[in-house]
């Protein structure tokens, strides 16, 4: 898909040609925006922590990611638990997490959890210069 602007050559071109460019341009952003890899703002991805945290088992959660996908949006998490839990129990709460995400947020499509032990975050996690999306 092109746009381009017709050449000005009169005034009343010059005018019309605008006029049709922001037509059109009208048109192309909601679907441009929908193709662009954007995340939540930061409010909104606060009260997803924020309830993501809530879940029985979770101690801390970070390194929140979410990317929108056509209507929907898309979770990535990492869920800090208590390191001596059992594999099966920190399953049982990443699984629990993504539950609950899916009942309180109807536009959640995907929920992909990290289960870490509660004060060993991996070095490259809790230096992270990425952003929270």
């Amino acid at each position: 898909l092109m746009i381009r602007r017709p050449p000005r050559s009169t005034p009343s071109n010059s005018s019309a040609a605008s006029d049709v460019y922001k037509r059109q341009w009208r048109i192309v952003r909601p679907a441009a925006s929908q193709l662009i890899d954007k995340g939540l703002p930061a409010e909104d991805c606060e009260v997803l922590l924020d309830a993501i945290r809530k879940v029985n088992g979770v101690q801390e959660a970070h390194d929140l990611r979410t990317r929108r996908m056509g209507p929907g949006v898309a979770l990535d998490v990492h869920v800090e638990v208590d390191p001596d839990i059992t594999v099966t129990e920190g399953h049982d709460i990443a699984r629990a997490v993504r539950d609950r995400m899916f009942d309180l947020f109807p536009d959640i499509i995907d929920v992909v959890v990290h289960v870490d032990p509660h004060g060993r975050v991996l070095e490259a996690s809790a230096g992270s210069s990425r952003p929270a999306r």
